[in-house]
């Protein structure tokens, strides 16, 4: 004889052991990063655990729409450090910590990869929530009579 569960068992099970094991006769949990075991800790004279390393900050602001700029609307590069920087491509996904902010131009601000020391050929503008534009550095414009 074969025994054939109903799909919706399993989720009505879970939650009714769920239930049956906090029918309140249990304190209430203490809420994460609480000073008690600490302050327990230090009583007793060990010493408390590192707290965890905090998670990069993200970005100030996203420029979700960059044509809101004039410079970025009518085509102009990014000036950064005496050079001129164009959109390449589409935006890239960084992970958080990867890049650290470097400085504005027109009300945006560019970002370079955490590691650099000098402003290097790409920067990056946050453009949503972890996707970054790249710029690109351009050659210097030719003049005529070159």
């Amino acid at each position: 004889m074969e025994m054939r569960l109903d799909s919706r068992a399993i989720p009505i099970a879970a939650l009714a052991a769920a239930l049956a094991c906090c029918d309140g006769s249990q304190p209430a949990a203490r809420p994460r990063g609480s000073a008690a075991p600490r302050a327990a800790l230090a009583a007793a004279g060990a010493a408390a655990p590192a707290a965890p390393a905090a998670e990069p900050a993200a970005p100030a602001e996203l420029y979700l729409d960059l044509t809101r700029f004039d410079w970025y609307r009518r085509g102009e590069p990014l000036l950064a450090g005496g050079r001129a920087y164009l959109p390449a491509g589409n935006p890239v996904a960084l992970e958080p910590g990867a890049v650290r902010e470097a400085g504005r131009y027109g009300g945006v601000a560019y970002y370079v990869r955490a590691g650099a020391v000098a402003l290097p050929d790409t920067l990056f503008v946050p453009v949503f929530e972890g996707y970054w534009q790249p710029f690109v550095v351009v050659a210097a414009p030719q003049h005529a009579d070159d």
